[in-house]
């Protein structure tokens, strides 16, 4: 019933819009018509009466007494002036009110939504025919065919934008999550087939990233960044396999939610200095949960420049002190969080903004976070990010993990402590920074309980 209404609303609409232009152009076409429209096409006629002197000789009028001066005087065009002035009014008044509707609301709110829809390929992800469609999507005015449209127009991209390129998950990412949330979460079971159908054809975006230049005393990075936008808890895995003597195979599996991005890290093996070009080979299968077989989606190598040069000393200064310690000490002295069940049922609690101060401007803090219960060690934990006062987000890392510590029942007087270690290789994942924080505390921190299994790690 709401989009009938919004549906009718839409016409109601685009009926008082095309009668004011209408309106508009008939006003013009009076004005016209009263000003130009009765020439004197070589009739001789008397410019006050307008009365046929076709068979009147001399200057004079037999109608209304007019004597003319000039024969030109009888082969003037007519002009109504009063019906003229009177369109001209009228078209100021009905120009000067649609003008103004359209500066209020803007002028694409007047284009019809399926309009809208196919005029989607035409323009960059920041033009304003998206922007108006993704207005109307938040306001709900669409109705459910309109919806679907979006979905399959979304998933087929535009002759620039091919899924899963950068441009097309710019554009079109956004739009079609909120499309395929809508439907997916509805009780229509044809629809969510269809729906279903569409999204699991869509290929995950996954690319490898690494900073430009690497020191020669430090083993290289790189950084797996995967998309997808299937629907549920599809779990699929990326196999990543270096193809250089000693490096070793990464496999990552994944849960993550539509065009969320993470990031997981492939370790090269020491390199000399010089320019290189890593091939990886890349393998990603998928299954709709653990219970299916794994499905081979995509099989590919892909070479990753990269050079290396120099020492640590020479990319970045070590930089610490008992002034920043204690920082880092209050970045993570917010204590833990302990569920009652699953897996990882600790996890680690932090406040950058902390960090976020003059004296760590162009630092880069990389840690290894050591979990320890009563001295045993529960879990690892590697984090960074760009500090100081125009800082930049963490990534993460769990390498290492023990349920078993970490999941027994809490004790009385048990000590849980965090052991924050600077690393460079860790910092070095920070791009722009030339210092990095090489300090080393431990901090006790408080453990705040919680039921249930924990949410899952990303």
């Amino acid at each position: 019933m709401q989009n009938l209404i919004n549906l009718n609303s839409e016409w109601v609409l685009w009926t008082t819009g095309v009668l004011l232009l209408l309106l508009l152009a008939g006003c013009v076409f009076l004005a016209w018509w009263a000003m130009f429209s009765d020439r004197a096409r070589g009739r001789r006629r008397c410019p006050r009466c307008w009365y046929d002197l076709a068979y009147t000789p001399g200057m004079t009028c037999n109608e209304c007494g007019y004597t003319g001066r000039s024969e030109k005087d009888f082969a003037r065009t007519r002009h109504r002036w009063g019906i003229a002035l009177l369109a001209v009014l009228g078209a100021a008044l009905v120009g000067g009110y649609i003008i103004d509707r359209a500066n209020m609301k803007g002028w694409m709110t007047y284009v019809p939504q399926t309009a809208l829809i196919w005029l989607m390929p035409l323009e960059g992800d920041r033009g304003p025919i998206i922007s108006e469609l993704r207005t109307r999507m938040n306001a709900d005015t669409l109705s459910e065919d309109q919806w679907l449209t979006i979905l399959r127009r979304a998933a087929k991209g535009d002759p620039g934008r091919r899924p899963p390129g950068d441009g097309w998950t710019d554009k079109y990412g956004t739009l079609l999550q909120a499309c395929a949330s809508r439907f997916l979460d509805g009780d229509d079971e044809e629809v969510q087939a269809e729906v279903t159908e569409i999204l699991l054809r869509l290929p995950p975006r996954v690319a490898l990233t690494t900073r430009r230049s690497w020191p020669s005393d430090i083993a290289p990075t790189l950084n797996v960044v995967a998309r997808d936008w299937w629907p549920g808890q599809m779990q699929w895995r990326i196999r990543a396999e270096p193809q250089l003597e000693g490096a070793e195979t990464d496999v990552h599996v994944l849960r993550d939610a539509p065009i969320q991005r993470r990031s997981y890290s492939v370790y090269l093996p020491q390199l000399p200095e010089g320019d290189h070009d890593i091939p990886v080979r890349l393998v990603v299968d998928r299954r709709p949960t653990p219970e299916d077989e794994w499905e081979r989606i995509d099989e590919r190598t892909i070479e990753v420049p990269l050079e290396v040069e120099g020492t640590l000393a020479e990319h970045m200064e070590a930089v610490g002190g008992e002034e920043m310690d204690e920082v880092i000490r209050r970045v993570f002295g917010s204590g833990l969080i302990k569920s009652a069940r699953g897996s990882l049922p600790v996890r680690v609690g932090l406040n950058i903004r902390h960090a976020a101060i003059a004296p760590f401007d162009d630092t880069a803090v990389g840690v290894r976070i050591d979990v320890l219960r009563d001295g045993e060690l529960g879990r690892q934990l590697d984090i960074w990010w760009e500090a100081g006062t125009f800082g930049r987000g963490t990534s993460w890392e769990v390498p290492w993990l023990d349920d078993e510590v970490l999941g027994r029942p809490m004790q009385e007087g048990e000590q849980w402590t965090l052991r924050v270690r600077g690393r460079p290789e860790l910092a070095l994942r920070v791009d722009g920074a030339t210092r990095y924080w090489s300090g080393e505390v431990t901090v006790g921190v408080p453990v705040r309980r919680r039921g249930g299994a924990p949410p899952p790690p990303g």
